[in-house]
């Protein structure tokens, strides 16, 4: 037997279902407009921080030469770093954008980018205490190479620079002393990468660690 339908019942049901289904697409919405706001601010916050706080790190690749009897470099650090410390040590605005940066590019790594034979085992001053770290090279060791600037290029944030480093007579027990960058953060670390032919090797250079033994034997002379 088949009940008779109440139009008013129907009515009823189908408008409770209407309004379950916006109250349903209602909080979906709120949960997707939440969802993308909590989004965005976790994503500016992060890229603030990165700005504000950059890896404290510069690579370099050394290959010798045997042609030249060089060593040729390529160093990658921290454009706005390092436009800073030249400014700060120029007394100056100092552009790295322009020609006329070279030289002061070139000073700086020649006093901080070299071979030495005295092994820097003792750490250097602290960045907030001591400017040790900011004396040229004579003032710990003897560098005992000559640094030719070859060239350089911006690449976002990231500047890269083509140096030689020319060579003394003898080459035994040299040591690699790489200070770049040691006045912005006490948590710098200059990693390198040496080849020679199919031979390769790693080095590290800290504030508590500024030199590493360089493997010299790859560099023959005449």
């Amino acid at each position: 037997m088949r009940l008779p339908v109440n139009p008013a019942l129907n009515s009823s049901i189908l408008k409770h279902d209407d309004l379950l289904d916006v109250e349903r697409k209602t909080t979906l919405s709120t949960i997707h407009r939440v969802g993308f706001l909590l989004a965005t601010i976790i994503g500016c916050w992060s890229n603030n921080v990165l700005a504000v706080h950059p890896f404290h790190i510069s690579t370099a690749e050394v290959e010798y030469d045997a042609k030249t009897d060089r060593l040729q470099v390529s160093l990658k650090l921290q454009a706005l770093d390092l436009e800073q410390i030249l400014a700060k040590l120029a007394g100056e605005k100092v552009n790295i954008d322009l020609p006329a940066a070279d030289p002061k590019i070139t000073d700086y790594l020649q006093n901080r980018f070299y071979l030495s034979r005295v092994d820097l085992d003792k750490p250097l001053g602290s960045t907030t205490t001591s400017n040790e770290h900011l004396a040229p090279a004579t003032a710990r060791t003897e560098a005992l190479t000559k640094l030719h600037l070859v060239g350089r290029e911006l690449k976002g944030a990231w500047l890269l620079v083509y140096f030689e480093l020319e060579l003394p007579r003898q080459r035994d027990e040299l040591q690699l002393v790489n200070t770049v960058l040691f006045e912005t953060t006490e948590s710098q670390i200059n990693t390198i990468l040496v080849r020679h032919s199919a031979q390769r090797t790693s080095l590290k250079t800290t504030l508590k660690q500024p030199s590493a033994k360089f493997p010299s034997e790859w560099m023959k002379t005449e």
